[in-house]
């Protein structure tokens, strides 16, 4: 990302880390995921929005943080494509049952109406 336009040039970065003095820096962005380590080991995660608008492949953040010490992982949410997919087989399923359950009632009901 280009300083001063898709994040915060080095200086200013330096000037905010030394005001606040963070364990850890969480930020967003529209598209992008970054993972950046400052001065005095300061963590910055950046995070894509989560939208299948913006990404194929959208993502979150797992924080556990307690006193001491602090855990970040990286996770996905499923392919937009492998959802739409298993959308698809899934009301493909529903229809061919429902036809199955029809042509059995249909079946069953001739065969008692023969009788």
């Amino acid at each position: 990302m280009a300083p001063r336009w898709g994040c915060l040039a080095k200086d200013i970065s330096d000037k905010i880390l030394d005001q606040l003095r963070p364990r850890l820096v969480v930020s967003g962005h529209t598209h992008h995921f970054c993972f950046t380590v400052h001065r005095d080991n300061i963590q910055e995660w950046t995070v894509p929005s989560f939208s299948w608008r913006n990404k194929n492949n959208p993502s979150f953040l797992l924080i556990a943080i307690n006193n001491g010490s602090f855990a970040v992982e990286k996770c996905y949410l499923p392919n937009e494509h492998t959802v739409i997919i298993i959308y698809v087989f899934g009301l493909i399923i529903v229809l061919l049952s429902s036809c199955l359950h029809c042509c059995f009632k249909f079946h069953t009901a001739r065969q008692n109406h023969v009788d």
